[in-house]
């Protein structure tokens, strides 16, 4: 019996988000639980995706070294930035966020997970670099 391919790391990421969003945390209020999953949710895709170890790394070390290694185009090292930074607020300092924040980061995480997903990449180098 030949065994199983992984699934692709984008596809678990998509069904976390999902699934989060099912959970409707917003609605009970569970803001800062919402954002914790939001953000592991993505790091682990970030880590999967990218072969990145970010467990233990603060946003900032995070971002530095998706910066040096390149492996992010500036558009989505931005997206990615501001997200974990709205995140961390929310996690670390009692920053209440309102449901269109929330939206707004699903949103953003979302999109990251669907715009470096394998073969989509490409698409970045039509736009101009802005």
């Amino acid at each position: 019996a030949s065994a199983v391919p992984p699934r692709p790391p984008h596809e678990i990421a998509v069904q976390a988000l999902e699934a989060l969003r099912r959970r409707n945390l917003i609605a009970d209020g569970a803001f800062k639980e919402y954002y914790s999953a939001l953000s592991d949710i993505v790091r682990g895709y970030l880590e999967q995706r990218f072969r990145l170890r970010a467990p233990e790394m603060t946003t900032e070390e995070f971002l530095l070294t998706t910066a040096r290694e390149a492996r992010l185009h500036g558009t989505h090292r931005r997206l990615l930035g501001e997200f974990l930074t709205e995140s961390d607020l929310v996690k670390f300092a009692r920053h209440l966020p309102t449901i269109a924040d929330s939206e707004r980061a699903y949103g953003a995480a979302r999109r990251f997970v669907d715009e470096t997903a394998p073969g989509t990449a490409p698409a970045e180098d039509t736009r101009a670099a802005g």
